[in-house]
């Protein structure tokens, strides 16, 4: 077969048709993935829908001269008020926003914390998000704990179907250290010990971050 017959032949009006499908393809994929694709910032804020409801809430985070800086879905990569993670006690601090809303007809300030808690079941560990209410520069309650994904914890049905993150919430008090109690059942859920430290560990983490960022009013 010479050339001239090859390039009218069905074979290469086939390997012709194929590419054109593949360039197509790819051009139409790589369209889709634009729309697609989730930006951190989105991400972040579905977190904070999870935790805050229906209410209408405003992230902050920091903008590059380190002022606050709304953070919506729009921005790909927000910053917190974290650089990197720090180490408090039995935790993991990853990462820290400030989180303002309406609750009856008052401002509410919330810095709203991801923290790692350490030396759950089999050496594994459950990070929650915390939002910490503080009103006149002072930890003043605990608006909500939400866990957000664990590592080698077998029983975290368990934990999320007990009242256990209710009750780390309504329990707070100034200077508090969340610990699993077995004599009286405070703050731990039966057969799931070690998970239910984790937890408390990673509350105590976020309260302790936020504390010293308001220069110890804990």
């Amino acid at each position: 077969m010479t050339v001239k017959e090859f390039f009218k032949s069905n074979v290469f009006k086939c390997i012709t048709a194929l590419l054109c499908v593949l360039l197509a393809s790819g051009a139409f994929l790589t369209v889709c993935f634009g729309f697609m694709e989730v930006t951190e910032g989105e991400r972040l804020n579905r977190a904070v829908a999870s935790i805050y409801g229906g209410k209408e809430v405003t992230v902050y985070g920091l903008d590059e001269n380190g002022n606050d800086a709304v953070i919506d879905s729009s921005v790909s990569s927000p910053k917190g008020l974290l650089e990197k993670p720090v180490t408090i006690g039995n935790s993991d601090v990853k990462q820290a926003y400030k989180v303002v809303f309406t609750d009856g007809g008052k401002e509410v300030l919330n810095y709203l914390v991801s923290s790692t808690g350490k030396r759950g079941y089999a050496g594994g560990n459950v990070t929650c998000w915390a939002a910490i209410t503080v009103e006149n520069g002072v930890i003043s309650g605990i608006y909500k704990v939400v866990i957000s994904q664990s590592a080698s914890q077998t029983l975290m049905s368990d934990i999320n179907g007990s009242s256990i993150l209710q009750d780390i919430a309504d329990g707070y008090e100034s200077g508090i250290q969340y610990v699993p109690d077995k004599d009286n059942d405070e703050y731990i859920v039966a057969g799931a010990t070690m998970s239910s430290t984790a937890v408390c560990n990673s509350v105590n983490g976020a309260l302790s971050y936020v504390g010293n960022l308001l220069g110890g009013n804990g």
